[in-house]
C-alpha cells in the first residue's frame, strides 16, 4: 500500500487544443459551452463499495455530495471485495472502500477505521455473560458461516491462529441473514461489519461479544489504484472521509447509543 499525497488540483482542467473549424461551427461551439455553462456540466465520479459496509457509509458520503457538489454525478457500485479491487484497476471505479485483506498489488489507500472481529450471540446464550469470548470456547458450539471472500477466510484464519477447529454447521451468503439465524438460536457467528443497532430486520436481539485472541485486522480503507493522479472530485472525497472517519466508524455510532 503506497501513500497518498493529495493531488495539485488540476486534474479537471480543460487545456484548449487548436483546430481548423468554420466560423459557423465555431459560433455552434460557442453556444453549446455558453448553455453548458448556464446549466452546469455534471461530472461523474464512480465509487464502488463492498455490499456489507455500503449501508453504513455511502448515504453520507453521498449526503455530502449532494450537498457540496452538486455539480458532481456520484454513481455507487456495491460489490465483492475480489471484485471491486479488478473494476480499479481496470478504470471502471474512480475509487472504492473495503477491508484491508487479501487487497491485490498495484493499489494506493488511506485507513477510515478499524473495526475488529467481534461473536455474535443469540439472547440469553451462556457465553453472552462474557464480555470477552475465547475462541476456544466456542469449539463445539455450532458455527453459522458468512461464506463471502473476505469473511469466510478471514474466520477461519482467526480459528487457525487460535488453533481451534470450528463446527460449521450452517453456510450463507447473506450478512443480514446470517445476524437473523443467530437470533433465531441456529448458532453463533463472528463477523466484522457492526451494525449500529442490536437488532435483526425481524426486531429479535442479538448480543455481540469481543473476541480473544484479538483480531489485529479489519481495517476499512478508500482505495485507488497506486499512479493514478486522482481528479480534484475524488480527492476531495477522499479528504472528506478521512476527515470525518469517526462519522463513519460504526462502533463510535454503537457508543452514542450506549451499546457495546
Amino acid at each position: 500500500m503506497g501513500r497518498w499525497d493529495p493531488p495539485e488540483g488540476d486534474a479537471d482542467r480543460e487545456f484548449p487544443v487548436r483546430t481548423r473549424t468554420s466560423p459557423t461551427a465555431r459560433r455552434r461551439r460557442a453556444r453549446t459551452r455558453g448553455i453548458q455553462r448556464r446549466k452546469g456540466t455534471r461530472r461523474p465520479l464512480a465509487l464502488g463499495c463492498y455490499v456489507t459496509i455500503a449501508p453504513t457509509i455511502v448515504p453520507m458520503l453521498m449526503e455530502w455530495i449532494t450537498t457540496h457538489h452538486p455539480k458532481v454525478e456520484l454513481t455507487v457500485v456495491t460489490g465483492s471485495q475480489a471484485e471491486l479491487p479488478q473494476r480499479l484497476l481496470a478504470g471502471a471505479l474512480d475509487l472504492a472502500i473495503g477491508y484491508d485483506i487479501a487487497l491485490p498489488e498495484g493499489l494506493e489507500s488511506v485507513l477510515l477505521y478499524r473495526t475488529p472481529a467481534y461473536v455474535l450471540l443469540p439472547e440469553g446464550h451462556p457465553l453472552a455473560a462474557q464480555e470477552i469470548v475465547p475462541l476456544e470456547a466456542l469449539a463445539n458450539e455450532p458455527q453459522i458461516l458468512l461464506d463471502i471472500p473476505p469473511a469466510a477466510q478471514h474466520t477461519l484464519l482467526l480459528f487457525e491462529n487460535a488453533g481451534v477447529t470450528p463446527r460449521i454447521t450452517q453456510r450463507t451468503y447473506d450478512f443480514e441473514l446470517t445476524r437473523s439465524l443467530v437470533a433465531r438460536g441456529f448458532g453463533y457467528a463472528v463477523l466484522i461489519q457492526r451494525p449500529a443497532v442490536d437488532h435483526t430486520y425481524e426486531g429479535r436481539p442479538v448480543m455481540v461479544r469481543e473476541i480473544t485472541p484479538a483480531d489485529p485486522s479489519g481495517g476499512v480503507r478508500m482505495i485507488w489504484p497506486r499512479g493514478v493522479r486522482l481528479s480534484d472530485r475524488a480527492a476531495a472525497m477522499v479528504a472528506f472521509a478521512t476527515q470525518h472517519a469517526h462519522d463513519l466508524d460504526p462502533r463510535i455510532r454503537r457508543r452514542a447509543l450506549g451499546l457495546p
